[in-house]
């Protein structure tokens, strides 16, 4: 481009129209500066050809200059000027060769950014870099060496020094100084890649150094030194290898046997002890099938499923047996996990094996040890059960003789002698009730009731039946009763009876004069729960205090000499003791030789909520188990002994009722079907035909005209057993012999449904199955006091919604509305248990359980108990629509 001293444009060449995009015609004459230059460059434009001018020599010399140019389509791109000058007829000419840089720009810029991130990368790592030129002098470092190597100066001050000169001054902290000075000598004298050269600070860290030669082509152009400090990799692959080593050791030197294999069962590894176990040495293991040589036949498919868990990487521990070289078995306990790679993947198995053939030898002994002690428990049964029955039966006779005796009006010496006939056979049947009950409670057969009743009448009936028994004593009987326990309790009454029998009668025995009282104390009411202690305190003789630990031992007594004057089993005190633990109770005796004794024990009742019953309802329901028989009942006598066929006899004789004998089983079914009687007393230990099995017969026998007549159990069996088995069977009352007329009577008027509640004796023990008595209506009872016509509305109101309320389960179940179902199943859930019907309220308990364990409800187990609970109360029901309608015909309970 040529133009003018104006700058306008006198030449444009051909190349200047390809780059700015301007024809010829265009370009002459006009202004280079506003055509080319954008306007915010003017002013550097005028100025550089301003100073060009004011060169001495611009006529004879070019400069060149970067400038910024636009082109026709107004893009504007970075341009080289090469500007010359030329004089004609006084005129000064320039001539500018203009070449557009765009594209060296960009490569210089591409440059610049690459050195600067290089920089930065190099600046910021973690490893120390020093680049030394061909001279060894340092072009860049970086702030981890510097840091590294405790330089307190900035990176870019390093640069320009020298490198040896610099190590001469860092050698110090090295462990080996010249060490450190001879290795980069030799490094630069060879001139070769070093890697990974450790080299030991002197302040204990590690670093690791590579030496990097630089060459363009041939011709050395420097040097990379790069330091990275190692020390924590160091210390944990040391820290690894201690690890591996001390496992190693005591994998190798430790009791229990180690075996590794791969996943075709094939043995990589055995420690000592596996080898010692199976009788092996190392070498003879190793690459051998593990199933194949170890295992018996009998424990290949156990081994091929562990194997198989070890594929899916399962764990297991398991029991197998193993074959010895020798070929005896023996067994071992196996800890098994799969053995993974670096990448996770499963390559085989390791065992630990633990040698449990001494523990299986022994488990073995121990089983027939325990099969020899239930032998024994079972013999020692069979004869409790047995001597039970062959002493009660005599006794009932002389027990129920002396009753007769006493109402042939005898003489004051006879009553005397009958007496003591009657305490002698007392006392006997007390010893025969201990040795059962102990035998029960070894067996953990003892159950409890849970039922509410009034605690403080108890306890006050309980000192009044005392009252009579310390006539002929100079003993004055009291109580002191906590009257804060002000509503009925929930517990077992019987039992805590029997507790405080034993000990006002153990009181009793060793007082001659003085007193004896019962009391009882609040210790505590909280969480619906009554706490309370009882203290029997005496007068009598006390004990010595090295014997107070031993008196709660089986058949032990303070002393042979007690025994001797007193009597007794010692097994009075053993039996409350297991009694009050049992229930979660505690027992203490405080006493001294001479100065009386104290038993304090604590138990725990629940509290129902039901104010305490009015007294003189209490009282007339007493009254009325006094009532006498309706005459002329017609009596069936089912018994094998001919003394207590007399005794049966004559008690029937002074009611004023008639009877008939049968000996055995056999003749009582051919009674029973030619005859009909009121009642039916049965015998359970018979000849040819037991009780339980006659019985059953005649419930099964629709044509029998006494199928549903009132069956009462007398028997001299006293085990648990013969009570479930007799209600089973379908009689309506047990009583163990010897009977008292007067209870015999109570169970009759309650057998024949007059209006009496149930004695406790009578009902039918507990059980899952509901087979002839699958409701209970003893809370009912005690709740009305035997109001009978509160318990048929409550029966009747019963009958009424649970058709409706199973309907409604039903309906829910299937819509799998289950918030319903579970408010539904709340809301009835009471009336179950209120009725006796334990094994329904525990499926409810199951079902609300179920509801509140998860978010989300198990359909399949919740399907299950709602159908069971439907079903099951379907079966319930018609036998409590059954009971209602004999009820209020007087024919009394279920049959």
């Amino acid at each position: 481009v040529t133009s003018d001293e104006a700058g306008n444009a006198i030449e444009w060449s051909m190349r200047a129209e390809k780059m700015f995009g301007y024809t010829r015609e265009e370009v002459l004459g006009r202004s280079l500066k506003t055509l080319f230059i954008p306007v915010r460059h003017w002013d550097l434009f005028e100025k550089s050809k301003q100073d060009f001018l004011d060169s001495a020599d611009h006529l004879k010399i070019s400069k060149r200059y970067e400038i910024r140019c636009l082109k026709k389509d107004g893009t504007e791109i970075p341009a080289e000027l090469s500007l010359t000058s030329d004089k004609r007829n006084d005129s000064i000419l320039f001539v500018a060769f203009v070449r557009d840089i765009t594209a060296q720009k960009k490569a210089q810029q591409e440059i610049e950014q690459a050195q600067n991130r290089m920089e930065a990368l190099i600046a910021n790592l973690q490893t120390g870099i020093l680049l030394t030129d061909k001279n060894y002098k340092i072009t860049l470092v970086n702030k981890a060496f510097c840091s590294m190597f405790e330089l307190n100066v900035e990176p870019n001050q390093m640069i320009g020094y020298d490198c040896p000169t610099s190590a001469e001054q860092s050698k110090h902290l090295f462990l080996d100084p010249e060490g450190f000075i001879e290795g980069k000598k030799r490094a630069l004298e060879n001139n070769k890649l070093i890697e990974n050269e450790v080299l030991l600070l002197a302040n204990g860290r590690i670093v690791e150094r590579n030496f990097i030669p630089l060459f363009a082509g041939d011709k050395q152009e420097g040097h990379i030194w790069q330091y990275r400090d190692i020390t924590e990799r160091e210390n944990a692959q040391n820290a690894i290898r201690e690890s591996e080593e001390k496992y190693r050791g005591v994998l190798e030197n430790m009791d229990l046997g180690l075996l590794e294999v791969d996943l075709e069962d094939n043995i990589l590894h055995a420690n000592n002890a596996f080898c010692q176990m199976l009788g092996y040495t190392t070498d003879e293991l190793i690459g051998r099938n593990a199933s194949a040589a170890l295992l018996p036949k009998n424990s290949i498919p156990i081994m091929a499923s562990r194997l198989y868990e070890r594929r899916l990487g399962l764990s297991s521990v398991y029991e197998i047996q193993l074959k010895r070289k020798d070929g005896k078995l023996v067994w071992g306990l196996i800890s098994g996990a799969p053995i993974k790679n670096t990448v996770g993947r499963i390559v085989g198995s390791i065992g630990i094996q633990f040698d449990l053939t001494e523990r299986k030898t022994l488990e073995h002994e121990l089983a027939q040890a325990k099969q020899d002690a239930d032998r024994a428990r079972l013999a020692e049964r069979q004869f409790l059960t047995h001597m039970s029955h062959e002493i009660r039966t005599p006794i009932n006779a002389v027990i129920g003789m002396t009753h007769l005796l006493e109402e042939t009006r005898p003489d004051q010496i006879q009553k005397e002698y009958l007496d003591s006939l009657r305490f002698s056979a007392d006392s006997l049947l007390g010893i025969i009730d201990n040795i059962l009950d102990l035998s029960k409670i070894d067996a953990g057969e003892l159950e409890f009731e849970q039922r509410s009743f009034d605690l403080n009448y108890l306890l006050a009936s309980l000192l009044q039946t005392f009252q009579y028994k310390v006539v002929d004593k100079d003993i004055r009987i009291s109580h002191n009763l906590d009257e804060r326990i002000n509503r009925m309790v929930i517990g077992d009454p019987t039992r805590v009876n029997q507790i405080l029998t034993n000990l006002l009668g153990n009181a009793l025995k060793f007082t001659e004069h003085g007193e004896i009282t019962l009391s009882s104390r609040l210790i505590n009411h909280s969480d619906g729960q009554f706490r309370v202690e009882f203290r029997v305190h005496d007068t009598g003789i006390g004990i010595q205090e090295d014997k107070l630990e031993t008196i709660f031992e089986n058949f032990k007594q303070a002393n042979v000499q007690i025994n001797r004057k007193f009597g007794g089993t010692g097994l009075g005190l053993t039996i409350v003791k297991q009694l009050i633990e049992k229930q979660g109770g505690t027992i203490r005796v405080e006493s001294r030789l001479g100065s009386g004794s104290d038993f304090i024990f604590v138990l725990n009742f629940g509290d129902s909520g039901e104010a305490l019953a009015d007294q003189s309802v209490l009282d007339e329901r007493c009254l009325k188990k006094n009532r006498s028989l309706p005459p002329n009942l017609h009596f069936l006598i089912v018994e094998d002994n001919h003394l207590n066929q007399k005794l049966i006899c004559k008690t029937i004789e002074t009611w004023e009722g008639s009877y008939k004998v049968a000996n055995n089983g056999t003749e009582a079914l051919e009674q029973t079907l030619n005859e009909h009687f009121d009642v039916i007393l049965m015998d359970i230990h018979m000849p040819v035909l037991d009780g339980c099995e006659t019985t059953l017969a005649i419930r099964n026998n629709e044509h029998n005209l006494n199928q549903n007549v009132p069956i009462i159990a007398l028997t001299a069996a006293a085990m648990s057993e013969d009570k479930r088995r007799a209600f089973e069977a379908g009689m309506n009352g047990f009583l163990t012999k010897p009977i008292a007329p007067k209870v015999l009577q109570e169970h009759i008027l309650w057998a024949i449904q007059q209006n009496f509640p149930p004695p406790p004796s009578c009902l039918p023990p507990s059980t899952s199955t509901a087979t002839l008595h699958p409701f209970d209506l003893s809370y009912l009872i005690d709740l009305s006091n035997g109001d009978y016509n509160f318990i048929n509305a409550i029966v009747d109101a019963f009958l009424i919604e649970s058709p409706l309320a199973l309907q409604g389960l039903e309906t829910q179940l299937c819509h799998q509305n289950w918030e319903q179902l579970h408010k539904l199943i709340h809301k009835i859930k009471p009336n179950y248990a209120m009725l006796g019907m334990q094994d329904l309220h525990e499926i409810a308990v199951e079902i609300e359980t179920l509801y509140k364990a998860s978010p989300t409800v198990d359909v399949v187990k919740m399907t299950d108990l709602v159908k069971a609970f439907i079903r099951n109360s379907n079966t319930v029901l018609p036998f409590l629509e059954q009971f209602q309608a004999k009820n209020r015909q007087g024919k009394g309970c279920i049959d």
